[in-house]
């Protein structure tokens, strides 16, 4: 993993995997970065701003997939619920997606642009 997912020093909880301690992150997706600028396609998000533990960084979409695939977890707030963020692989390559209810959702499109 690297950029700036790695550089956290808080926390959140603690598993153990083949007897080496990982931390666990939760991450607040706030922002996204899409090429072309002008894009509305999940497949086009190319990097995220995210808010954990007080702190406030961005990560390309290749670094928060990797992140989400070794536990840890990211999710959209919307004004009344939040979604969840996955990986969502389409044709060999994986993207960020949120979802609700089991179901898809279109989410962190509705977040700003950085």
């Amino acid at each position: 993993m690297g950029g700036a997912i790695t550089g956290l020093s808080i926390v959140i909880k603690l598993t153990t995997t083949n007897k080496k301690w990982i931390a666990k992150m939760r991450y607040q997706i706030i922002a996204r970065r899409m090429s072309p600028p002008d894009s509305r396609h999940y497949q086009h998000i190319v990097a995220v701003q995210w808010r954990a533990n007080g702190q406030v960084g961005q990560s390309t979409r290749q670094d928060m997939v990797t992140a989400l695939e070794i536990g840890h977890t990211a999710y959209v707030q919307g004004s009344a619920s939040q979604s969840e963020v996955g990986v969502k692989e389409d044709n060999g390559v994986k993207y960020l997606r949120s979802y609700a209810n089991d179901y898809w959702d279109d989410n962190l499109l509705s977040l700003p642009t950085f």
